[in-house]
């Protein structure tokens, strides 16, 4: 005995109107709705902090002084860590800039050979060594 084919549902599929309907899943018995302010909270705390990174990275690209080769220093440098390093630092003469510059380049930092001296010059023009 053949039962014939198979019923089709509202939809065109054959087999599924006997199916019964689950409920919606639960993650971890969280509902759906708590997952969803979960989701908004995590949302909103990844968006302080980038407006707060943001923030900050202008706030110290700020503390640099004026000169010719600032912006360079500012997207090279910042790139890999923050300013404190620069302006904290105890200067140092055209020399010992460049020397900074190569140990960068050394630990792969970006630096394109006519960035290299662009920084340099910076460095050395605006953090020259401080005076004991």
């Amino acid at each position: 005995m053949s039962a014939g084919p198979p019923a089709i549902d509202k939809a065109g599929f054959p087999g599924l109107e006997n199916r019964a309907k689950k409920p919606a899943r639960k993650h971890s018995g969280i509902s759906s709705q708590k997952m969803i302010r979960i989701a908004r909270v995590h949302i909103a705390a990844v968006t302080i902090c980038a407006a707060i990174g943001l923030t900050t990275g202008i706030a110290l690209a700020q503390s640099l002084p004026a000169g010719d080769g600032k912006d360079v220093v500012e997207k090279i440098c910042s790139g890999c860590h923050d300013l404190d390093p620069i302006t904290s630092s105890g200067g140092g003469t055209h020399d010992d800039w460049d020397m900074v510059v190569k140990a960068m380049i050394g630990m792969g930092a970006d630096i394109k050979p006519e960035q290299e001296v662009v920084i340099a010059n910076y460095l050395a023009q605006n953090f020259p060594p401080k005076q004991k």
